[in-house]
């Protein structure tokens, strides 16, 4: 153990910089294949993001608008698939990056961080998606609809907004394993997050305008939990402090 350490001391920027080259290499190399395996699973993956139209009774059609979107969609929805099928791998690789230079206590904790992470990064997708379920009917209730008006919605827009919405989902839900990790590494402390509050709500609907589609429907959609998110995080950051 002893002799790792003193390594991992004497390796030079350079020696760092070449392991960073190699980590991020592979990361790539491990995201290309399972992109091209997750272009077995395109049909079924449109299936999926295709499911939450059926609440709205055939209102809206799905087109394409130009030449290249059938090709286009089908690589997105490809990379969509790679990414999910790569994830656990890239991480192992980050974390085989950066273990070394950590603390066992900072190991533990990390380790932790990713692996509830993982965890709670796919809850909050699912949540995003089911939530389309309602969203969706409900963007098409509010605008203007009667006899002789049609939905025709770009297939790649569709696509797009179903793909922002569950990813804006999956990267909030990571905001609690955050803030725990960093109380648990003595970064952060609940009287902080109860003191910045006020300023946290006009942050979480700015970021919420900031990476959902642009209408107030969405925004509010993912800026609540967020809200709830943030008071959970408070709560549990609380918790831990009373009974260390």
């Amino acid at each position: 153990m002893e002799d790792q350490v003193n390594n991992e001391k004497h390796m030079s920027f350079w020696d760092h910089l070449e392991e960073f080259r190699w980590m991020v290499l592979r990361c790539i190399a491990v995201l290309l294949v399972a992109t091209g395996a997750g272009f077995a699973f395109t049909s079924a993956t449109y299936g999926l993001l295709r499911r939450p139209l059926m609440a709205l009774d055939n209102q809206v059609e799905l087109v394409f608008s130009g030449p290249l979107d059938a090709f286009l969609i089908r690589l997105k929805l490809a990379v969509l698939t790679g990414v999910v099928l790569a994830v656990p791998f890239i991480l192992a690789f980050i974390w085989r990056f950066v273990a070394p230079g950590l603390r066992a206590r900072e190991k533990t904790v990390i380790w932790g961080a990713v692996a509830m992470g993982t965890v709670f990064f796919g809850v909050g997708a699912l949540f995003g998606y089911y939530l389309l379920f309602f969203g969706l009917p409900a963007l098409v209730r509010l605008g203007i609809s009667g006899p002789g008006v049609r939905h025709l919605w770009s297939l790649k827009s569709y696509m797009d907004f179903c793909f922002r919405f569950i990813l804006a989902f999956g990267v909030v839900f990571e905001f609690p394993v955050v803030t725990v990790a960093l109380a648990r590494l003595g970064l952060l402390e609940a009287a902080t997050l109860r003191r910045i509050r006020p300023y946290a709500v006009i942050g979480i609907f700015v970021l919420a305008a900031f990476i959902t589609p642009p209408d107030p429907v969405t925004q509010v959609m993912l800026g609540l939990p967020l809200l709830v998110l943030y008071e959970a995080s408070i709560v549990v950051t609380g918790f831990m402090e009373r009974s260390e």
